[in-house]
């Protein structure tokens, strides 16, 4: 970080720690989130949005070089990894191959090979890659080990290291897009993301190399929150300026992610210099509207951050969800169009575990040597595998047993259901029909005329001939209404009320059977719940076990190889002793 002097708006001068930012890259392909350099190393992680589990990727072929501050882009299937800085004391990149290809699935890296106008080596750039196939490249500082001064860096510029750099990805040539404009910025540690053909740049240590008196001195870096935006199809350049009369920005910060959803910029975290010159990191979020040029923040998943560079930061399959591993046990996640909160996920990274010592940080001995056998307890450890298997099986079998329980009282309810509900249909026709009958027979009784036998019954009778009957009898059509008419209408009256008691009661039985099963339902889920948290309890609990026993099975190992190799080097220094003892004895002889 002794690149440049770093300033804030307002003349406070800042330092760096080494720690402030982990330089760590991350993309989302094929429902994984993929974490490669910075904290991580040269390994490569992946966090399956699945099963939320951690796993590392064991990687072959044209493995590079551990780096941190490089760009990682997604195409296609693979992965495109460019530039970077050497991420452990005296490592460094490769100058020659500066962009590698990874394949996911198979854990292959592959050194691809460029022509063209090749950009120089560099650190704390952006890279974008659009939908015609290419990727972009801008700023970023110079990765050389000499230092850097005004002067030099002034030379840098007039060579076109702060030009736009575009790679064709189908044949592999580079073009660079010269920086003609003097709006065009000279930005390192910004962060870019891509809107249909323009590239939205935010934020960054913007360089400032105008002091041409002291040209040994290092050139000055101003904090920037400003937004330009360069057009991919007419190679111009543009600066988003603020409204006067707005008064919600984001303040001055740099190494931040942004991510372009639908018309909006979603900015991220970074570092930020307060008025003191003290560097820190930030966790908040804010979005810019491209349309209207606003900003507006954002809630942030949670209100007090630990102060720590979460692991990884990108967006989802959806391409409108922004997801945060905030470390190996902790991701959040939130729909930026269809949720108004965060939701918080549990990660398993027991697979991490099991690689926790690093290959780069052990000592390797020049001489071989057989490593210490560890004596294991079959017997001990076939019983505890065993005993876990049981405990599986007996929850299985009781998972299986709640199942099939609930599924049949839910068969046993809408049956119960159905059959109500054809009762009351019957019920509601009956009275309906009995309704009908009485209007009828009170329309007859205001009249003074006699009923007609499908008034009286409810059904329907055929007259042919209305002409008086030979027998003398009179027709039912002129004959007055008599008492028998008025026991019928009463008989017709008991039964309705008698029906509709009993659809009361029907339906009474239903509300209480529902409120019954309702309440059934819900003790169901609380009891799941409770079950279902134990259970977890109970896992993360075993993995704890498991990984604090890994842990220390680990140090063993460890300290039986020191062990080892310190016995095999007191054996050859004392068999070094012991022949140059009998050297000069023979020479004393002679």
């Amino acid at each position: 970080y002794s690149f440049c002097t770093l300033l804030r708006r307002g003349g406070a001068e800042g330092e760096m720690s080494e720690d402030i930012s982990g330089g760590v890259t991350s993309i989302y392909t094929d429902g994984c989130m993929i974490v490669y350099g910075g904290q991580v190393g040269d390994r490569v992680w992946l966090l399956d949005t699945a099963s939320w589990k951690w796993r590392e990727l064991q990687c072959s072929g044209d493995i590079p070089s551990a780096r941190r501050y490089h760009t990682a882009c997604g195409y296609r299937d693979r992965m495109l990894v460019f530039g970077g800085e050497g991420s452990l004391e005296g490592n460094r990149v490769s100058e020659e191959h500066q962009l590698f290809g990874l394949d996911p699935r198979s854990g292959n890296w592959t050194a691809i090979a460029t022509v063209g106008e090749q950009p120089a080596p560099r650190s704390h750039h952006t890279a974008v890659v659009t939908p015609n196939e290419a990727m972009v490249i801008f700023g970023g500082k110079p990765t050389r080990t000499s230092s850097l001064t005004c002067e030099s860096l002034r030379e840098d510029v007039r060579l076109g290291f702060y030009d736009v750099y575009i790679l064709n990805l189908i044949n592999l040539s580079w073009h660079r897009i010269e920086r003609y404009d003097p709006i065009a910025p000279m930005l390192w540690g910004h962060s870019s993301s891509l809107f249909r053909h323009f590239m939205m740049v935010s934020g960054g240590f913007e360089l400032d190399i105008s002091n041409t008196q002291l040209t040994v001195s290092q050139p000055s870096a101003i904090l920037s929150n400003s937004m330009y935006i360069f057009d991919l199809s007419r190679f111009e350049w543009k600066r988003a300026n603020p409204k006067p009369d707005r008064s919600l920005i984001p303040e001055p910060r740099a190494l931040h992610a942004s991510f372009c959803i639908d018309a909006s910029v979603i900015m991220y975290g970074g570092l930020v210099i307060d008025k003191h010159g003290r560097a820190s990191n930030i966790h908040d979020c804010w979005i810019y509207d491209i349309s209207s040029g606003e900003w507006r923040p954002f809630q942030f998943c949670l209100s007090h951050w630990n102060g720590k560079v979460p692991l990884g930061v990108t967006i989802g399959e959806t391409k409108t969800t922004l997801l945060i591993a905030n470390n190996q046990t902790t991701a959040y996640f939130i729909d930026i169009n269809r949720d108004d909160v965060w939701h918080e996920q549990e990660c398993d990274p027991s697979e991490l575990y099991l690689n926790k010592i690093y290959s780069n940080q052990l000592s390797v001995p020049t001489e071989t040597y057989e490593p210490p056998v560890i004596e294991v307890d079959e017997e001990a450890l076939a019983a505890q595998l065993h005993q876990q298997y049981l405990e599986e099986q007996r929850i299985a079998e009781e998972n299986e047993r709640e199942q099939n329980r609930q599924r049949l009282q839910q068969q046993l309810d809408e049956e119960t259901r159905l059959r109500q509900e054809a009762t009351i249909a019957d019920l509601q026709e009956k009275i309906s029909s009995l309704r009908g009958n009485l209007d009828n027979l009170s329309n007859i009784y205001r009249t003074g005329a006699a009923p007609s036998p499908e008034q009286v019954h409810g059904t329907k009778v055929d007259h042919p001939d209305v002409s008086p009957p030979r027998d003398g009898t009179v027709p039912y059509h002129t004959r007055k209404a008599g008492p028998q008419d008025a026991a019928a209408h009463d008989m017709q009256q008991l039964q309705l009320v008698q029906l509709l008691s009993t659809l009361q009661n029907l339906q009474q039985q239903s509300r209480d059977a529902l409120e019954e099963a309702s309440k059934r339902h819900a003790d169901q889920v609380a009891e799941a719940k409770r079950l279902h948290a134990e259970r977890l309890a109970a896992i993360k609990q075993q993995q704890q076990l498991e990984q604090e026993n890994q842990l220390q099975l680990a140090e063993v190992e460890m300290e039986q190889s020191n062990a080892a190799v310190m016995a095999k080097q007191m054996a050859l220094l004392k068999d070094q002793t012991t022949t140059t003892t009998r050297t000069r004895k023979s020479t004393t002889a002679r």
